[in-house]
């Protein structure tokens, strides 16, 4: 089995900073950030501050560089089409790739440009604050990703799978490997969907929800139409078509139910 060796990361936000934190010590300048311009001046003089430590990395430019052996975007979804073009370079036959992103269409959109062959499922579960070139999460909390294959058999586990496996357990990134990671990406947007909103209009972040009574009432009334979404999902999960079809699919559906 190949041994996962280099790493291209674009994105440094907060989902990022925690994967940069990491890897960094596991692989050193064999991780590369991904980043171009002013932004990439940037991150050479200022690097992160995680958790109070200063960090530097190493910055590879758009366009240079060879194929390494996993890509992981961790971008905004709104940044997502430039980054599927400045990692270009860092993509070979063999990439394994990752976006754990929010959302239910990431994959969708880095396989237009490079295919299914080498995606590998995943969404990120963490709580996680940055303020300029400060990140903040709390180091012992039960962050994890959760990866996988469509559909995942435990005991017959794919050889993407093992060597995402071995690079997490060697780097301390805590993971699940779900049965069905379409179903695990959807309840995941369902929570977003019911949580997001609320916390967004009260400035709340995530895990303050029992500290407001108030907000804890508005989650739990946003929280009632997680089953719908659920629901919209699972006819979505079936479905042959495209995803563009089948999310106007089940938003026809959900109007429905919100209509009647």
């Amino acid at each position: 089995m190949k041994e996962i060796k280099t790493v291209a990361l674009v994105g440094l936000g907060a989902i990022g900073a925690y994967f940069a934190d990491r890897l960094q010590p596991m692989l050193g300048d064999d991780l590369r950030v991904i980043a171009g311009g002013a932004r990439a001046e940037r991150i050479r003089r200022e690097g992160l501050v995680i958790n109070g430590k200063q960090e530097y990395y190493h910055v590879v430019e758009p366009g240079e560089g060879e194929p390494a052996d996993l890509v992981i975007f961790a971008t905004k979804m709104s940044g997502l089409q430039q980054a599927i073009e400045d990692v270009r370079a860092q993509i070979g036959p063999e990439t394994l790739i990752l976006s754990p992103l929010n959302g239910v269409e990431s994959e969708e959109d880095v396989a237009r440009t490079y295919g299914w062959e080498n995606i590998v499922y995943s969404l990120m579960r963490i709580s996680s604050v940055k303020v300029g070139n400060t990140v903040s999460f709390d180091p012992n909390a039960a962050f994890y990703v959760e990866y996988g294959e469509k559909k995942n058999d435990p005991a017959n586990l794919s050889e993407r799978v093992l060597r995402l496996k071995a690079l997490f357990d060697g780097a301390g990134i805590r993971y699940q490997i779900r049965p069905d990671m379409l179903l695990a990406i959807w309840e995941k947007f369902a929570c977003n969907v019911s949580e997001n909103q609320v916390a967004a209009v009260l400035d709340l972040p995530y895990g303050a929800w029992g500290s407001c009574e108030d907000a804890e009432a508005l989650r739990i009334m946003e929280a009632q139409r997680r089953p719908l979404y659920l629901a919209a999902a699972d006819a979505v999960i079936s479905n042959t078509g495209t995803l563009a079809q089948t999310l106007a699919a089940a938003q026809e559906a959900l109007d429905e139910i919100f209509d009647s």
